[in-house]
């Protein structure tokens, strides 16, 4: 008894508000008067042009005078001679000098000014850069500035007497 009458009140509780909702179908979902107001308003929305063509707009776009041009050119070259000159630091800092490895992982020795190290990936060395992967030919360091710096072993020549 009280198990139907739970039933009873979920199902008008539910019902009730659906019936409803279905009567109202005069109402349209979007509002066609703002609609219009918009287009009436905004010409380019009503010519329905293609934003996938390969056409520029209409629109001029500003044209640089030869002193911008150059003086982009010399900031570009000043970054990049600073980038130059942070990995050419790095590659003076960090000597790969060998290797040990295991079934479950690698570790780098490297020589960092005058100590040695022992490095594994993920490492952050500081000033530098996180070790991003260590190889038996090579090392690979993400730098500060997000560029990855390759570092080949160091191989000490054999002397066979």
């Amino acid at each position: 008894m009280r198990n139907k009458l739970f039933i009873l009140i979920v199902l008008l509780v539910f019902c009730i508000p659906i019936f409803f909702f279905a009567q109202e179908k005069d109402k349209p979902l979007i509002r066609k008067d703002l609609l219009i107001a918009l287009q009436k308003k905004n010409s380019e929305f009503s010519k329905g042009r293609n934003i996938f063509s390969w056409k520029l707009s209409l629109k001029k776009l500003p044209q640089e005078n030869e002193s911008n041009k150059k003086l982009k050119r010399e900031r570009l070259r000043e970054s990049l001679g600073k980038e130059n000159r942070i990995e050419n630091q790095i590659r003076t800092k960090i000597k790969y000098v060998g290797y040990v490895s295991s079934r479950k992982k690698i570790l780098g020795i490297i020589i960092l000014g005058r100590e040695e190290r022992v490095v594994e990936v993920g490492e952050i060395i500081e000033n530098i850069g996180k070790i991003n992967k260590i190889t038996p030919k090579e090392i690979e360091i993400l730098s500060l500035n997000s560029k990855l710096i390759k570092i080949p072993l160091e191989e000490e020549e054999e002397f066979i007497f």
